[in-house]
């Protein structure tokens, strides 16, 4: 049987906002995430918006803190990219 598929980057990331929220009722699994974000790649554009809808409404802290890091790292890798030039 094949080993599944963890992706750690994103389980670190999810970890990390987790611990920041306050919303600490819940537990998150390594490979639930997974399987869910495996699922979520495959998904239409219109289940993804009601996907993020839904977490908007649910924690949206958590949506802007995961927007607002994923920002902050696409802006450091840019100019670490301009730099290297």
């Amino acid at each position: 049987m094949n080993e599944p598929y963890v992706n750690h980057t994103l389980m670190n990331r999810v970890m990390e906002i987790k611990q920041r929220s306050e919303n600490s009722k819940f537990v998150l699994e390594i490979v639930g995430l997974t399987d869910l974000w495996n699922k979520a790649i495959h998904m239409t554009e219109e289940e993804l918006i009601v996907c993020v809808l839904a977490a908007l409404q649910i924690c949206p802290d958590t949506v802007y803190q995961a927007l607002a890091e994923d920002r902050k790292e696409l802006t450091r890798k840019g100019e670490k990219e301009d730099g290297d030039n």
